[in-house]
C-alpha cells in the first residue's frame, strides 16, 4: 500500500513549502518512520535549503504551560551545549550540501561559531539571519566580515550575499500592526563602527538596512555630514512635492539594496529578499527625520519642502508620549490650561477637559511628578 505522506512530499513544491517550518529533530523523527522517507529527506535538495533554527527560541504560545516551555527551551539556555549540537547538525553531508538560508535568530551563538560557519569551504550559505543573538561580540563580527572581504580574495569565492542583523526577529513581529512610516531598527543596535563596515560591504553583502542618504549629510552642518545608519522607513512620498529627494536627483540606481522582512521561504536569492519595497520609500537616520516626520498622521516632508513651511506651523514635540507631530495634529490633541497656562495632551491626560487638567493632591514629597500641566491653583476642595 502506497504511503500517502510519501506521495505528498514527493512533490517538490509541497516539500519546499512544508520542510522550512519543521525543526531538524522533527525531520529526523520523520525520516526514521520508513526507509523511503529517509531517502527522501537525506537526498532531496529542497529539504535543507531553508533551515530555520529560530523555531526553538520562539516564545511559547498562550495555551502552553510553563513546564512545556522550560522543556523546549532547555537547550537554548546552555550556549556551549547548543553550539555543539548545532555544529553536529551542520556537519552532516546532506545539510552542508544544501543549506543556503540559515536562520539563527535568538539563539546563543557567538562569533567563534560564526567564524567556523562562514570561513569553511564546505558551507554554501547565501542568506544568514542572526537577529536578537545576544552572545555575538559586535567587534569580532566586524573583524570576521573584514576578513571575508579581504582584497586578496576573489569576489567570486564569497558565497554569503545577505545578513539580517539589525532588525527584530520575525517571531517578535507577529501580531504587531506595522505602520506605513515607522522606526524599523532600535537605536541600541546601531553603533558608529557599523558605518564603515556597511560602506565596505557595499555591493557584496546586503544588510537589513543601509547608510542614510539624506541631503543633510552632503550639504548640512559639519555635525550633520557624518554618515549614519538608517533606522526609519518613510513611504508614500513627501507631503509637499509628492516625491523623494533620491528620485528627484536620479540617485535611486546607485542605492544599496536592503534586505526586507520576513525572510523569503521559497528561494534563497538575495535579489528576491531585497524586492518588494514601494518606489517612494526612503530610509533615513533619526537625526534626519527629527523635524520632518509627523508621528500622528505619518506624513513626512523632504528637506526642501520643510524650509517652505512657516516656523510656527512646523513639526513640534508638544507631548513626550505622542512624539513630534505636525501643526494640525497638535491642534487636535494639545490644549492650554486656563489656570496655569501650561499645555497638556488630551490623549495622555484622561483626567483633563478642554480647558483644565485636574491633578490629584500631591504628597509632601512627590514621587511621580506630573507629565504636563502643573496646575497648582486647583483647590483640594474639588477632589
Amino acid at each position: 500500500m502506497a504511503n500517502p505522506l510519501l506521495s505528498f512530499l514527493s512533490n517538490e513544491y509541497f516539500l519546499l513549502s512544508t520542510t522550512p517550518y519543521l525543526l531538524p529533530a522533527d525531520l529526523a523523527a520523520l525520516a526514521r518512520t520508513s526507509r523511503s522517507l529517509y531517502g527522501l529527506i537525506t537526498h532531496s535538495r529542497s529539504v535543507w535549503r531553508h533551515l530555520d533554527l529560530s523555531l526553538a527560541a520562539r516564545p511559547p504560545p498562550a495555551t502552553s504551560s510553563a513546564v512545556d516551555f522550560l522543556a523546549t527551551s532547555a537547550p537554548v539556555r546552555s550556549p556551549f551545549r547548543y553550539e555543539s549540537k548545532l555544529g553536529g547538525l551542520l556537519s552532516k553531508h546532506f545539510v552542508l550540501r544544501d543549506v543556503k538560508t540559515l536562520i539563527l535568530d535568538g539563539l546563543p551563538v557567538d562569533h567563534v561559531f560564526l567564524s567556523r560557519l562562514l570561513m569553511g569551504d564546505t558551507y554554501r550559505i547565501q542568506i544568514l539571519s542572526i537577529r536578537d543573538c545576544l552572545h555575538i561580540n559586535e567587534r569580532e563580527l566586524q573583524n570576521l566580515l573584514q576578513y571575508l572581504l579581504r582584497t586578496t580574495r576573489d569576489r567570486s569565492e564569497l558565497k554569503l550575499k545577505g545578513i539580517y542583523y539589525f532588525g527584530a526577529a520575525d517571531y517578535n513581529r507577529q501580531g504587531v500592526v506595522e505602520k506605513k512610516n515607522a522606526q524599523f531598527i532600535h537605536p541600541s543596535r546601531i553603533t558608529q563602527g557599523w558605518v564603515g563596515m556597511l560602506n565596505a560591504c557595499a555591493g557584496q553583502i546586503a544588510f537589513d538596512t543601509r547608510l542614510c542618504t539624506g541631503p543633510r549629510h552632503e550639504r548640512g552642518t559639519e555635525e550633520q555630514r557624518f554618515r549614519r545608519i538608517a533606522s526609519v522607513r518613510l513611504t508614500g512620498g513627501c507631503a509637499g512635492c509628492g516625491t523623494t529627494p533620491e528620485r528627484r536627483e536620479n540617485k535611486e540606481v546607485g542605492l544599496e539594496r536592503v534586505l526586507r522582512a520576513p525572510i523569503p521561504v521559497m528561494t534563497s536569492d538575495v535579489k528576491v529578499a531585497c524586492a518588494g519595497g514601494p518606489e517612494t520609500e526612503v530610509l533615513r537616520c533619526q537625526s534626519c527625520v527629527q523635524d520632518m516626520w509627523c508621528h500622528g498622521c505619518e506624513k513626512w516632508w523632504c528637506e526642501d519642502c520643510v524650509e517652505m513651511i512657516p516656523k510656527q506651523k512646523r513639526i513640534a514635540d508638544e507631548c513626550i508620549e505622542c512624539g513630534p507631530m505636525c501643526h494640525d495634529c497638535n491642534n487636535i490633541t494639545t490644549r492650554t490650561c486656563k489656570a496655569c497656562r501650561g499645555s497638556f495632551c488630551l490623549t495622555h491626560s484622561p483626567e483633563a477637559d478642554d480647558n483644565h487638567v485636574f491633578l490629584p493632591p500631591t504628597p509632601l514629597i512627590p514621587t511621580n511628578p506630573p507629565r504636563r500641566c502643573v496646575c497648582r491653583r486647583v483647590s483640594r476642595a474639588r477632589y
